[in-house]
């Protein structure tokens, strides 16, 4: 664990997109029909895991050396 005063806190939230687009085909669809299905098609799904696909945070005590290369490897778009 980092010292407290050379400590730096990451906190990465991901999540979907909150945009949607709705098309003209989408407004003449049977919502009801449609809402059954998903719900069908979800019912044996684990909660958790469903929850999971939408959001999930995480949060990451750095030291100084941590937190140069992760910054540094952000600013080069080294993501992974």
């Amino acid at each position: 664990m980092p010292r407290l005063d050379e400590r730096y806190i990451l906190k990465i939230q991901l999540y979907a997109s909150p945009e949607v687009e709705i098309s003209k085909e989408d407004l003449l669809q049977d919502t009801r029909k449609k809402i059954k299905e998903l719900v069908e098609s979800l019912k044996d799904r684990n909660p958790q895991e469903l929850k999971d696909e939408v959001y999930v945070d995480y949060e990451f005590c750095l030291c100084k050396r941590c937190r140069d290369v992760f910054a540094k490897r952000l600013a080069l778009r080294e993501f992974v």
